[in-house]
């Protein structure tokens, strides 16, 4: 008999008191003027959106965490919510994504809502929530990672991507772009690569840059990579101009204790529109599901930090 849980969350999110005028018909919203009436003589209805905003934020965290635990709960066939939308008929139960009317709270978006309530989740296991910088996470026990950095936390780390090689000479159009306060050229020449590589089984490529690779460097952000050994060298490497001559990497592989780390600099997961993205993707996948993922290059977790 397959089992499913019975309309799980119902978690109250507080009420953005501006839908009180989308009642144009024979419903009155008296329930909202109360509550607002009631936090007004409090002194705070000029918090109510931000209320509104921080409670839903936490209460579509709530209705994550209660819909990816049935999914990862062995036996259990599915679960029902109650609805998306409030329901106003039996007291005032404010525990909908959606408000009576089925516009969005605006509390999360679609895309993440879809994330653990789809015909497909994708799911992470590990043991607690907040972490320590000197704690390791889901790696070093032997776990296969892919990893995209976030634009944000290795902006410093690394150099824009461009596709066509630097224009003229880098040092002397950096200085000319610097004096006129105009943005400076990432000063790159392209990639060199080893075609003969398993991870582009599904995905053919020259040793160096070439159109297939458009998309791919636009959307990128190669990393430094001078902290590593003299011989380390990365499985899609950026070439840099002469003056700078930073060792860059594209797309790279670390073993972390018993665990094996694939960095890709970019962004593939925003632009698998692209029939190159979605195959170079496809293939990095493919080529971690092999004995042939058996990175040589070994490092410790702080130096992971200082590079990422």
């Amino acid at each position: 008999m397959p089992l499913v849980s019975h309309e799980i969350g119902q978690y109250q999110i507080y009420p953005d008191y501006r839908e009180i005028e989308k009642y144009t018909g024979v419903v009155r919203a008296w329930n909202l003027e109360i509550f607002r009436d009631r936090l007004k003589k409090s002194g705070m209805l000029d918090q109510h959106i931000d209320f509104q905003k921080a409670s839903g934020a936490w209460s579509a965290l709530c209705y994550k965490a209660e819909m990816e635990a049935a999914l990862r709960s062995a036996g259990m066939a599915g679960f029902q919510l109650l609805d998306l939308q409030d329901f106003p008929g039996q007291g005032t139960a404010l525990v909908g994504i959606l408000d009576a009317f089925m516009d969005s709270k605006n509390v999360i978006l679609q895309a993440e809502w879809l994330q653990s309530c789809h015909d497909v989740v994708l799911l992470l296991q590990f043991t607690k929530f907040c972490w320590q910088t000197n704690d390791n996470f889901q790696l070093q026990q032997g776990e296969k990672v892919l990893l995209f950095p976030a634009v944000e936390s290795i902006k410093d780390k690394s150099v824009a991507g461009l596709f066509p090689p630097d224009f003229w000479y880098y040092g002397m159009f950096k200085g000319i772009s610097e004096r006129v306060k105009k943005p400076v050229s990432p000063g790159t020449l392209g990639i060199l690569t080893d075609p003969g590589h398993p991870l582009f089984n599904s995905f053919p490529t020259d040793f160096h840059t070439n159109w297939q690779w458009w998309s791919i460097i636009n959307a990128s952000r190669p990393l430094i990579l001078d902290k590593t050994a003299h011989q380390y060298r990365p499985i899609v490497q950026i070439i840099d101009n002469l003056e700078r001559n930073y060792k860059l990497g594209l797309v790279f592989e670390f073993a972390l204790g018993k665990g094996k780390l694939l960095v890709c600099m970019a962004r593939l997961n925003d632009i698998l529109e692209k029939p190159e993205a979605y195959h170079l993707h496809k293939s990095i996948i493919n080529y971690m599901k092999t004995d042939e993922f058996s990175p040589e290059y070994s490092v410790d977790s702080r130096l992971l930090h200082d590079l990422l």
